[in-house]
């Protein structure tokens, strides 16, 4: 083969210490709109949520403080 791969397959770029894994699969065009809007709110969640939950995974505790702003996304059946 000539040329070579970046190993990347879709055109996400990573966000804090994560990336987009349905970005990055190219599974964007699968979501609909609806979909979309979620997803929206999802990531902005984690990505604000993400550089707190370190102590939490050091000590193997589930941040329970978390549960009402999950609960206020209204994407698992919380309300």
């Amino acid at each position: 083969m000539s040329g070579k791969s970046s190993g990347r397959v879709g055109k996400a770029k990573p966000k804090g210490n994560f990336v987009d894994a349905w970005s990055y699969l190219g599974m964007d065009e699968f979501v609909s709109p609806t979909g979309m809007v979620i997803k929206k709110k999802v990531e902005e969640f984690a990505t604000r949520l993400n550089p707190t939950l370190h102590p939490y995974t050091e000590k193997a505790e589930f941040p329970f403080h978390v549960i009402p702003e999950i609960a206020e996304l209204g994407i698992v059946g919380a309300d």
